[in-house]
């Protein structure tokens, strides 16, 4: 029979050989873990596993009127009747949605020639214009003179630039040479030649006084 003693001497030293090596293994496992983990981190302060953003569209700005032709300063000039010109201009024009003939208007500055060489300007805050029958609606503020003959104020207005002609669709005042008008309605023909006023119409002039010693 084999001695225990011997037995354990000689299994003693190969315990402990076991055990170097399993540390040694384990070691060798950290190690490569540790280089790995150096690796990734060299490697990401490269760049070279930069995360990818995910890229979004910025968003549209929103559209004011999506189904019509839209636009800013805006000029529409013609020829009426007597092949006089006239001009129609505005800060903005919007394009009818549902009819492309209309055009929609904002601050508006018009300005055509009589036959006898006068020149007519209105202005108003919106319109519409149909550029077939060359019809001018008028809204806000309107203001139509000529020079200093006359002026008149109303708040909305009908014009048909091919003919001159003017009819208001509000209360009226119109200043004048020497005096001032008011009534409910008025209307422009004859290129300008021919004025009627209707409803509440009232006028006042101013005269002037003679002077001290003159004769009556």
């Amino acid at each position: 029979m084999a001695d225990d003693g011997g037995s354990q001497a000689v299994g003693a030293p190969v315990r402990r050989a076991n055990a170097r090596a399993g540390l040694t293994r384990w070691l060798s496992y950290v190690i490569v873990a540790a280089a790995a983990g150096l690796a990734v981190t060299f490697a990401v302060e490269l760049g070279l596993f930069t995360p990818k953003i995910q890229k979004t569209d910025a968003p549209l700005a929103p559209v004011e009127k999506p189904n019509q032709i839209t636009g800013g300063p805006s000029k529409i000039s013609g020829f009426d009747k007597n092949n006089l010109p006239f001009e129609i201009t505005a800060q903005k024009g919007v394009q009818d949605e549902k009819i492309e003939t209309v055009v929609h208007l904002e601050t508006v500055d018009s300005n055509f020639a009589r036959p006898n060489g006068a020149k007519l300007n209105i202005t108003s805050t919106g319109a519409v214009y149909e550029t077939k029958t060359k019809a001018l609606e008028l809204d806000g503020n309107v203001v139509f003179a000529e020079g200093d003959r006359f002026r008149a104020h109303m708040d909305k207005a009908a014009v048909n630039m091919a003919d001159q002609t003017l009819t208001s669709r509000s209360p009226v005042a119109v200043d004048i040479i020497g005096g001032k008008i008011t009534a409910d309605s008025l209307t422009i023909t004859s290129n300008g030649e021919r004025i009627l006023f209707r409803g509440g119409v009232k006028a006042r002039f101013v005269t002037q006084k003679g002077n001290p010693g003159d004769g009556e």
